[in-house]
C-alpha cells in the first residue's frame, strides 16, 4: 500500500501507517512489548529524524511492513558487486541461524538499492 507523501511528510512513515492499518498506539505497543508512550516517543523520533534504523525496522515489523532502504549514488561511481558475508553472518550459519540477506533489488542505471528482507520472505 502507497501512503501519500504529504501524509508521510507531516505525519511520518510510521505514524501514517499505523492510521492507515487502523492500529492503535496500544496495540502497537502491545506487539511491541512497550508502552504506548513508547510508540508515541518512536513516531515522534521518526519525525525528528532521530529514531534509529533498528527501532524503526522494529516499529514496522510490528506493524506488517517491510522497509526498504534506497542509497543512490552519485553517477560518476562504479557500481560496486553484491556485499562479503561478515562475520556475525558466518557466525550465525555455523550456528544453525537462518542468515538475513541483503541482495541488490531491480533499480534504475546509475543507481545502488539493496533490499533488505526476513530470512523465509
Amino acid at each position: 500500500m502507497a501512503l501519500p507523501p504529504d501524509e508521510v511528510r507531516t505525519k511520518g512513515w510510521l505514524r501514517a501507517a499505523r492510521e492507515r492499518l487502523g492500529l492503535s498506539r496500544a496495540e502497537v505497543a502491545r506487539r511491541l512489548g512497550v508502552s504506548r508512550a513508547s510508540v508515541q516517543d518512536f513516531e515522534l523520533g521518526e519525525l525528528r529524524g532521530s529514531i534509529s534504523l533498528a527501532s524503526f525496522r522494529r516499529v514496522a515489523l510490528a506493524l506488517g511492513c517491510d522497509v526498504l532502504l534506497n542509497l543512490e549514488l552519485p553517477a560518476d561511481l562504479a557500481m560496486p558487486g553484491p556485499p562479503k558475508r561478515t562475520a556475525a553472518a558466518a557466525r550465525s550459519a555455523r550456528a544453525g541461524k537462518p542468515e538475513q540477506s541483503i541482495r541488490p533489488a531491480p533499480a534504475p542505471e546509475k543507481s545502488l538499492v539493496w533490499e533488505y528482507r526476513e530470512p523465509g520472505t
